[in-house]
């Protein structure tokens, strides 16, 4: 075991690069949205060694969520099924703390999101909850990346954010609203909080290519 960690730092060591100001854009892709069944990606523009614009997007759905809604049908004793997709874009300024701009080092980033998001849940042919938003998501990502000499990039990160629903379109059949009542997690879970606001976080662990 002793040995395997050793190899694993020293393949660490000799493939990132510490400094490089030569490279001025990253691609890369969120690896945990794919697992849940959507894309996510990320694209940067160095401007200065301090700084750098970035562009984010993501679309598709996430098979987590829905399958939920399985474990709900066998608790209640009925079929439901359900289906989400949701797609967004934004705009981001992340700051290098090495001041040595696309290298290894800490980061934070400051980004702004808006999303679309469309999730149903039916019981035969009857909709339980019909929910249609756009989000307003400002949020702050701090995390640390590497890259090698051949431009493989890897980052990770936490992000923390605040989402204003500027249109929250819910539908929810009567009885199931008066059952979801006093279960906010719930209600947040199946997209039927019908509030303004919502706190939201996140982890990222990403993969790409600087050129």
């Amino acid at each position: 075991m002793k040995k395997m960690i050793a190899v694993f730092a020293l393949v660490f060591s000799l493939g990132a690069l510490g400094e490089n100001d030569t490279r001025s854009i990253v691609i890369s892709g969120d690896t945990l949205s794919a697992v849940h069944g959507s894309l996510s990606a990320l694209f940067q523009y160095k401007l200065t060694d301090y700084v750098a614009l970035t562009v984010p997007g993501s679309f598709g759905t996430n098979w987590v969520a829905t399958q939920s809604t399985k474990l709900i049908s066998a608790i209640a004793g009925e079929e439901y099924t359900s289906s989400l997709l949701f797609g967004g874009a934004g705009l981001g300024a992340r700051f290098f703390l090495n001041n040595k701009g696309i290298a290894d080092g800490f980061f934070a980033e400051g980004r702004v999101l808006v999303s679309m998001s469309k999730y149903l849940m039916k019981k035969d042919t009857a909709d339980l909850i019909n929910s249609n938003r756009i989000t307003l998501k400002p949020s702050l990502l701090l995390g640390y990346s590497w890259i090698w000499d051949s431009g493989f990039y890897l980052s990770t990160g936490i992000e923390v954010g605040v989402g204003y629903h500027m249109k929250n379109d819910i539908t929810v059949d009567g009885d199931l609203e008066k059952r979801l009542a006093d279960k906010y997690m719930l209600r947040n879970r199946l997209w039927a909080d019908k509030g303004r606001w919502r706190f939201d976080y996140g982890y990222d662990v990403s993969l790409g290519f600087a050129f």
